[in-house]
């Protein structure tokens, strides 16, 4: 009877699991940096490639940015590619036919670093039968002199998404535990009481 009680057990808790993972389908993404300045012009932009995890898949993504302007002229824009765009230049990012993009205009973005967002969805529906997907972070302002938009992260620099499970692999990551949020340690004492209870039960359900 124990062992058919947690057996159950088991495949409720998976199902809840796989449950959560498949409508799990709005994410956000951003650098999580707030030290290193990084221009974004005609000669620089960034990319991240991510895959999508097996059984999920995302309708929307928003992509979070601490970005300034100076002077810029031309738009800033947030693209979703369904191919690697990492060894692409700015005419193949031109050309290419994106899934989606957001763009904002110099005149939207502040010449003080704040907070910038990139909705890109709904109805994205990226799942695992496309083997990579690119998000890319670009502009066609000038590389010449002060034309340049500025934001907070490095190139070597991972992707942060959240939550975690959803996307995968290429350049993104889960953000670090909070260690505050981390559950405490039990005391030896606990152990061996819950340890006894269950013992007690265990005992109890063998001998009915």
């Amino acid at each position: 009877m124990l062992r058919r009680s947690v057996s159950v057990f088991l495949v409720l808790a998976a199902l809840v699991l796989s449950a959560s993972a498949a409508h799990a389908t709005s994410i956000t993404v951003s650098t999580g940096h707030t030290q290193a300045n990084t221009q974004i012009d005609v000669d620089n932009w960034f990319v991240w490639t991510f895959s999508v995890a097996a059984g999920a898949s995302v309708d929307d993504i928003l992509g979070s940015f601490v970005i300034k302007q100076n002077d810029a002229n031309a738009p800033i824009t947030f693209s979703l590619f369904a191919a690697n765009a990492s060894a692409w230049l700015l005419p193949d990012i031109n050309a290419a036919v994106a899934i989606d993009s957001t763009s904002l205009n110099p005149a939207d973005v502040d010449n003080q670093y704040g907070t910038e967002l990139f909705p890109l969805g709904p109805s994205l529906n990226l799942t695992d039968s496309t083997p990579i997907y690119s998000l890319v972070l670009w502009s066609n302002t000038s590389g010449e002199g002060k034309f340049q938009f500025f934001f907070k992260g490095r190139d070597d620099q991972p992707l942060i998404v959240t939550p975690c499970g959803i996307i995968a692999g290429g350049n993104v990551e889960c953000p670090a535990p909070d260690p505050h949020d981390l559950p405490d340690a039990p005391e030896p004492s606990t152990i061996i009481l819950t340890l006894s209870g269950l013992a007690v039960i265990a005992v109890r359900r063998w001998r009915a």
